[in-house]
């Protein structure tokens, strides 16, 4: 059971939503995030899983999230990922802005359970761990500074 991706990548997709919309979260602003998540995990995952995998990967979780949001179903044989992607912004900017992330989290944690199943989570956490943290908005990421020493 992925139960660690099912609590880190929607966090991540919810941080980058709210991040990009800059307080007005809209349907849009969820496909841009979306799509920016599923082309990041396809460039971390086509060295692993090849480019192929990635694609089954991401075509199977789609058809199972569209059990639960209808409106995924696509009926066209996509051909690649960057087909696929598209035809999934268009339906996520057509939504409304709670439909939209409802199924965007549902769709990836499906497609992070999916890979544990084949990799195992260990291995899932360690490739997308670095997702994570490229999704979390630049300001909220606290440098400190050493405290300086004020008893002299």
């Amino acid at each position: 059971m992925a139960t660690s991706n099912k609590q880190s990548c929607p966090y991540a997709l919810h941080r980058a939503m709210e991040h990009q919309a800059e307080g007005a979260l809209d349907a849009g602003a969820v496909d841009k995030t979306t799509i920016q998540t599923l082309l990041l995990v396809n460039v971390i995952l086509t060295p692993v899983i090849g480019e192929v995998g990635v694609n089954v990967l991401f075509k199977r979780s789609l058809h199972l999230t569209s059990r639960t949001f209808p409106w995924l179903t696509m009926a066209e044989n996509h051909g690649d990922t960057g087909d696929l992607l598209a035809s999934l912004s268009a339906r996520l900017a057509g939504r409304d802005t709670n439909e939209a992330v409802e199924a965007s989290s549902a769709l990836l944690v499906g497609f992070t359970e999916l890979l544990a199943t084949l990799i195992g989570d260990s291995l899932v956490k360690t490739l997308l761990g670095s997702l994570s943290a490229s999704l979390a908005p630049s300001s909220n990421k606290h440098e400190t500074t050493p405290e300086q020493d004020t008893t002299s």
